[in-house]
């Protein structure tokens, strides 16, 4: 069972993939001076890509009674509509990866056209044998990235079905190895897209170890810069992702309207209105319905409701979500 905080705790939880890729241990990094500036504290877990470690770190966060949680999840969709993640008393905010049609919400970079971008230059260079190395097969930047290296195949009318791609699950072993077996391949690609940072190092690896050349034996470009991308030479194409932005929503409430629940009493309620998640809809997550509401103290918000409510005041399963007016 579940323990609930009555009391703040200005505890925030975050549970990462995997805190030695860059990308994750700089968005920590931002978050948890954002969250230092409010009066927070910040309880940081690793699940190393596994969802067992994922649950162990949640039920850990939990006993700490953390006021909120931002989770990079790394099961499959379904673990997330299933307890005791269904269930979890405090709101979560998924990062870098959605759960489409949960109760979740989240931030991501709209990944499909990133990955569309990132394919067109590829092929604006002459490329017509291209490859994908691509992360876990279940979540959802994989599949976003993967609609849109293909989308990118069409549009240059190459035919996707035809286009290479390997699962190397996010990791740089996994990427070296695999990259390895399609570049000795007896129709080699001439070009790699690569949908993370640790898998283009993998994949230079491979490269470096099979005596070919980047860019005049085979090309690369991917997704996610990292600090000591300059060191190579000729430099990396990367499409950075905005770390800044996704630490810190634009025109967001402050960060302890983010996650904290409704304990105060409510006077007011409009609504509902059928939206998308006020400063989100730009990560493309579905509608729910939301209600406009003031507390005796006069502030207005957002809120959304997993629960029933009552007629005076807001029972816990109410969540604030932003600020309005």
């Amino acid at each position: 069972m579940w323990l609930r905080a009555k009391v703040s705790t200005r505890l925030i939880g975050i549970v990462v993939a995997d805190i030695t890729n860059p990308f994750f241990s700089e968005l920590v990094r931002r978050i948890g001076s954002i969250a230092d500036s409010l009066g927070y504290n910040v309880l940081l877990c690793e699940a190393d890509h596994d969802p067992a470690k994922e649950l162990s770190a949640l039920r850990l966060l939990a006993s700490h009674r953390v006021e909120g949680v931002l989770l990079a999840p790394t099961g499959p969709p379904s673990m997330y509509f299933e307890p005791p993640i269904s269930n979890f008393p405090r709101p979560i905010v998924m990062i870098d990866r959605m759960i489409r049609e949960s109760r979740f919400d989240g931030v991501s970079i709209d990944n499909r056209q990133a990955a569309l971008d990132v394919t067109r230059h590829i092929l604006s260079l002459g490329h017509v044998h291209v490859a994908a190395v691509a992360g876990w097969r279940h979540l959802s930047n994989t599949t976003e990235r993967l609609d849109g290296f293909r989308a990118a195949l069409a549009e240059f009318a190459l035919d996707p079905a035809e286009a290479p791609v390997i699962y190397a699950d996010f990791r740089q072993d996994r990427a070296r190895e695999l990259s390895r077996d399609l570049l000795v391949a007896s129709r080699r690609p001439t070009a790699l897209f690569v949908s993370n940072n640790e898998m283009v190092i993998g994949a230079m690896q491979a490269i470096s170890e099979l005596g070919l050349a980047c860019p005049s034996d085979i090309s690369l470009a991917g997704i996610d810069d990292f600090p000591w991308a300059s060191a190579f030479a000729p430099r990396l194409t990367t499409a950075r992702q905005p770390i800044e932005a996704l630490a810190e929503v634009p025109d967001g409430p402050p960060l302890r309207f983010r996650w904290r629940r409704v304990l105060h009493d409510v006077t007011a309620i409009e609504g509902p209105e059928r939206i998308a998640a006020p400063w989100w809809r730009h990560a493309g997550m579905p509608t729910r319905d939301y209600f406009r509401a003031e507390d005796s103290e006069g502030r207005r918000f957002w809120l959304y409701r997993e629960g029933l409510w009552g007629r005076e005041t807001m029972r816990p399963k109410w969540y604030v979500h932003g600020l309005f007016g």
